[in-house]
């Protein structure tokens, strides 16, 4: 396998400082074909993909990841870090951070390796909506050659009622801080039991959310699904997993608004049974997925303009 992951602390944008890891190939970031940005879920953090990094940096994908604003370590901090808080995060500031990863992740890569956008649940979510933002079109972001959405939060399989949300959005422009329970069932997760309570029981994941995080997070998909998915831009490849028993994000949101995005070069597979962490399932799932990003990455990282074609 490849050798362990370099973590550091970076200083981002607004000097809020990040936990991230590096996975490089086992010949050195020189030799990387493809370099990704990974972007996981809500109230997690990249150290739950401890066994998938090494997986594709083995197969020369250069992985940069980072515990996004409000989650994680960059959440919690440690002696030398102060962290942003519990959940403390907006979309539109998750949007900025990816602007700004994006180009560390081009300094660290080769100046030959194609870059791409992975992302897991809300990541899933925030790849996709980051391409459809005003954030993606700044000259200054790197091209970015295709995008990755597993199992992506376009819409929760039990999601709050219209009361609910109609109470939610007016009390959290006016008390932001205050947290709801936002746990999810640990045998939603995956068909592993030992999954589940491994979740349960880390102290990086969390179990309740900010009103204000919650609220932007679900008006943002909401958007996405609506009017945003229209920019999403035609020549950019996108390839978008999904279980079908997934009780967290829905399947049928998620499907749909595959269906709509105008990508010419797009493919959806579809995990009969699969839960919502496919990359946690029980054998072979997790292994048959980790492979199929792979191919499907180093296939586009080869592949440019007209000699794509899409395909469903």
């Amino acid at each position: 396998m490849a050798q362990l992951y370099e973590e550091e602390w970076i200083l981002g944008h607004d000097q809020i400082h990040f936990y991230a890891r590096k996975y490089e190939p086992p010949k050195g970031i020189a030799s990387a074909k493809v370099a990704i940005l990974f972007l996981h879920g809500f109230v997690e953090h990249i150290s739950r993909y401890e066994h998938v990094f090494p997986v594709w940096a083995e197969r020369g994908i250069a992985v940069l990841a980072y515990d996004q604003r409000g989650f994680g370590r960059t959440a919690i901090g440690d002696g030398e870090h102060k962290g942003t808080g519990k959940t403390h995060t907006t979309t539109e500031d998750q949007m900025d951070d990816i602007a700004w990863f994006l180009k560390r992740l081009q300094e660290w890569a080769p100046d030959d390796a194609k870059l791409f956008l992975v992302g897991h649940s809300m990541g899933g979510f925030n790849a996709v909506n980051f391409m459809c933002s005003p954030q993606s079109r700044a000259k200054t972001i790197p091209k970015i050659t295709g995008v990755v959405a597993l199992s992506p939060l376009m819409g929760l399989s039990h999601p709050p009622s219209k009361l609910q949300r109609a109470f939610l959005t007016p009390v959290s422009y006016i008390f932001p801080s205050i947290t709801v329970d936002v746990a999810v069932k640990p045998e939603w997760l995956s068909r592993d039991p030992a999954v589940g309570k491994s979740y349960f029981e880390d102290d990086f994941v969390f179990m309740r959310s900010q009103i204000g995080a919650l609220r932007s997070m679900l008006d943002a998909v909401d958007e996405l699904s609506a009017t945003m998915y229209r920019s999403y831009p035609p020549a950019l490849p996108i390839f978008w997993v999904h279980g079908t028993e997934d009780e967290v994000s829905s399947y049928k949101r998620s499907f749909d608004l595959f269906q709509k995005i105008k990508a010419k070069t797009k493919s959806f597979t579809p995990y009969e049974g699969g839960f919502h962490e496919l990359l946690n399932e029980l054998h072979p799932v997790k292994e048959t997925l980790m492979d199929e990003v792979a191919e499907w990455l180093l296939e586009k990282s080869a592949v440019t303009g007209d000699d794509a074609k899409a395909r469903l």
